[in-house]
C-alpha cells in the first residue's frame, strides 16, 4: 500500500510539473516586444471601400487617383470623396459644392493643380495646414 501511494505521488508530481513546463512555453506567455514608433492613423469616414479613379465635374476627361487636388494659384482644394471645394474666405475655411463665387469664370481643367500624396488621404481637413 505504501508503494502504491508513493507511486501515485510520483506520477502526480511528474504530471503537474510537466503541465507547468508546457504552460511556460505557451505563446501567450512569451515576452511582447513593444513598438514605440508605430503611427496610428484613423481612417476617414468618407473613404471609399475600393480604389477609385475620379472624373470630377470640373474636369470630366481627367483621371485623378488621389483624394485631394490643390490649386496653388487660387489656394483652393478639391475633395474627391465629398465632391467639395475648400477655400479660405474671411480667414475661415469654407466648403462649396460648386466653385466659389469669385472663381466661377475660371476653367479649373486648364489650371495648374497638384494631387496630394496618398499619406494625406485620411486627413479630412488637410487645407487647415495651409494657413
Amino acid at each position: 500500500m505504501k508503494q502504491l501511494k508513493l507511486f501515485l505521488f510520483v506520477c502526480c508530481t511528474l504530471l503537474f510539473s510537466a503541465n507547468y513546463l508546457t504552460a511556460q512555453k505557451h505563446p501567450h506567455h512569451a515576452k511582447h516586444v513593444k513598438h514605440h514608433n508605430r503611427k496610428v492613423v484613423k481612417r476617414s469616414k468618407f473613404r471609399p471601400n475600393k480604389a477609385v479613379v475620379y472624373h470630377p465635374n470640373w474636369a470630366p476627361h481627367r483621371n485623378i487617383k488621389n483624394r485631394w487636388v490643390y490649386f496653388p494659384k487660387h489656394n483652393l482644394y478639391w475633395d474627391n470623396w465629398r465632391n467639395l471645394f475648400f477655400y479660405k474666405h474671411n480667414n475661415k475655411w469654407t466648403s462649396y459644392s460648386n466653385l466659389p463665387p469669385h472663381l466661377k469664370s475660371i476653367k479649373l481643367e486648364n489650371e495648374e493643380s497638384q494631387e496630394l500624396s496618398l499619406e494625406n488621404e485620411d486627413n479630412d481637413e488637410i487645407y487647415i495646414s495651409n494657413e
